[in-house]
């Protein structure tokens, strides 16, 4: 694999915000079809903060996965093109996002008193690392697209 020189890419150019659309539009539906206001607005809008913190985990995770197995290497704004192809700092940066999203999430689900929708979160969110992570990533397999 030929190595590409690190280009200078800013936070903004490696974000893609139209890819957190999917993670913003459900909050807002609940916060429309509810019209919520008060406390359950609070609780809403954080947990919408916790799904655009995975998210934003799998895409970083992703870049890192892409670049080590040599796919998307020419992908000009990339997690792993801003973090200078250091893809250990890159994988930290996408580990952390992922923690943090995991533990907000736990915790509007442990003061809201709904603990048992990690029936269904928990398992969404081990598939969405397992997406990324090991050496066969879910996302090079035949189950990547579903």
């Amino acid at each position: 694999m030929q190595q590409t020189p690190a280009v200078a890419v800013r936070w903004w150019q490696a974000l893609d915000p139209p890819i957190y659309l999917i993670s913003v539009l459900p909050g807002a539906a609940v916060w429309l079809l509810t019209g919520s206001t008060g406390q359950p607005l609070l609780e809403v809008a954080l947990a919408t903060l916790a799904v655009i913190l995975l998210q934003h985990a799998i895409n970083v995770l992703n870049d890192v996965s892409d670049w080590r197995l040599g796919a998307d290497a020419e992908k000009a704004h990339s997690w792993a093109r801003f973090h200078r192809l250091n893809l250990r700092v890159a994988a930290t940066h996408g580990n952390i996002s992922l923690l943090a999203g995991c533990l907000l999430g736990l915790a509007i689900l442990v003061q809201a008193d709904k603990l048992w929708i990690l029936a269904g979160a928990a398992p969404l969110v081990l598939l969405g690392y397992l997406y990324n992570s090991g050496p066969r990533p879910l996302s090079y397999g035949h189950l990547g697209e579903w």
